[in-house]
């Protein structure tokens, strides 16, 4: 074989293995497409035959009583259970049937709800609200009928449950269930005054909060775009809670507190499981800001309502400064939120401790400023040990003051105590000043 034939030969290969993996490339593209347009068919199925479902389900919907009506809703929760079944065992499609299985969680916190409406129409624990706003409002005829209607909802709510979690996140889906199914049941509790509903809501965030960051660095599989809507279902009873005293009742501020700390502690558990460095990260650093403000902000209302009004401020900053400490320990900028946290402190104590007739400010303005220097030499922040100082010299600033006045420095024990002290201080000076100064240098070296 000559040169010229082996040259042609080695570009033929060439051209081949070209073309071959043009036509491979082709394929995954067409595989691509199609899975692509499947998923939209898939979307698009699941929606028309929910509206079939709806329809069908509606038709007599005016005829009858409230109860009829909810057992309508159940029985759309069951048809629904039961064409992610049929996807499954019948047709193999597994993609499908999760989106029905979704849907029928979704509806059985529907169904909860409404049934909760009905509960609450019967039977009010503390709450002086009579019923809800007639466009909203569920009434059942007896409580027998009520009864009935819990039971059949748990028969068909709690293996509906468990199914459907099985097909997010096969490992943890008794945690799941059991979750999705406690937070649901408090939608059935018959209160709305703000008390009860902000520590009912409480509840049904730092519960599963809690036992998810347990659980999830035991199954990755709760990180799967499957096993975060299994968790996300077990919140949205919360949500319900939340939006339905919003919308339909008046808020005051131990509500507001409740669920801006509800909202603080969720982010806390987000930003737990964002990477460092990601956009979702700063979103909640800068979203556990905005809740700490929603939190300290109605705290000094009922400070002021409640205590003297002169300290509503000192609440605020001790509050914004508290929340702020605790985002500190779990977000980028520690020490920006740190500092946040101390000139906090300062701006609610110092004017007070100055400008307001009452000893218990300048007692608060040294307490914190004994604080300030506290946190400031933990963290490594030398000029924050500085604020600390200033505000305890605010705080003493004024009862020194005012003893310095009754003191007759003409009369000879006064002199004499004076003296004995500024003996004292000297030689505390001269027994600890070095080891301040090296402490104070070994400081600096660690804030810069």
């Amino acid at each position: 074989m000559t040169m010229n034939e082996r040259d042609q030969n080695m570009v033929s290969h060439d051209e081949f293995l070209l073309n071959d993996n043009s036509e491979n490339s082709n394929i995954f593209s067409l595989i691509r497409n199609m899975t692509n347009i499947a998923s939209l068919l898939r979307v698009c199925g699941a929606l028309v035959m929910l509206i079939a479902m709806s329809s069908y389900l509606l038709k007599g919907w005016h005829d009858g009583n409230d109860i009829s009506r909810y057992y309508m809703l159940l029985s759309q929760t069951l048809l629904l259970a039961l064409g992610g079944f049929g996807l499954s065992f019948a047709l193999k499609e597994n993609k499908g049937a999760r989106i029905f299985f979704g849907l029928s969680l979704i509806s059985i916190t529907v169904n909860m709800t409404t049934l909760g409406a009905l509960i609450f129409s019967t039977t009010q624990w503390g709450s002086a609200l009579v019923q809800y706003p007639s466009y909203a409002q569920w009434v059942a005829p007896e409580s027998g009928a009520i009864l009935m209607a819990l039971l059949g909802t748990i028969l068909i709510s709690a293996p509906v449950t468990l199914i459907g979690h099985r097909v997010m996140a096969r490992k943890s889906a008794t945690t799941l269930s059991a979750l999705f199914l406690f937070t649901n049941l408090l939608l059935l509790i018959p209160v709305r005054e703000s008390l009860f509903v902000g520590i009912i809501a409480l509840l049904a965030v730092l519960i599963p909060v809690n036992l998810f960051n347990k659980r999830m660095s035991s199954d990755n599989s709760l990180r799967t775009p499957e096993g975060l809507l299994g968790m996300m279902s077990v919140f949205v009873p919360a949500g319900i809670i939340i939006c339905r005293s919003i919308w339909f009742y008046p808020v005051d501020e131990i509500l507001e507190i409740t669920l801006a700390a509800t909202g603080f502690m969720a982010l806390r558990f987000c930003s737990h499981q964002a990477e460092e460095g990601s956009l979702a990260r700063k979103a909640t650093y800068f979203l556990s800001i905005i809740m700490a403000l929603l939190i300290a902000y109605p705290t000094a209302e009922l400070a002021g309502r409640y205590l003297n009004g002169a300290y509503a401020f000192n609440i605020f900053g001790i509050v914004l400064a508290g929340l702020l400490m605790e985002l500190s320990t779990r977000c980028e900028k520690s020490k920006v939120t740190v500092t946040m946290a101390v000139f906090t402190l300062m701006l609610s104590h110092v004017p007070p401790a100055l400008f307001a007739d009452t000893h218990m400010h300048a007692i608060l303005c040294t307490l914190f400023g004994a604080v300030v220097i506290t946190i400031a030499y933990k963290h490594g922040l030398r000029s924050m040990i500085g604020l600390g100082i200033l505000m305890l010299l605010c705080g003493i600033g004024r009862p020194v003051a005012e003893f310095a006045q009754w003191l007759d420095f003409s009369n000879w024990i006064t002199l004499s105590v004076s003296g004995g002290a500024i003996i004292v201080i000297a030689s505390l000076i001269e027994r600890h000043g070095a080891f301040i100064k090296m402490k104070w240098d070994r400081l600096s070296d660690i804030a810069e």
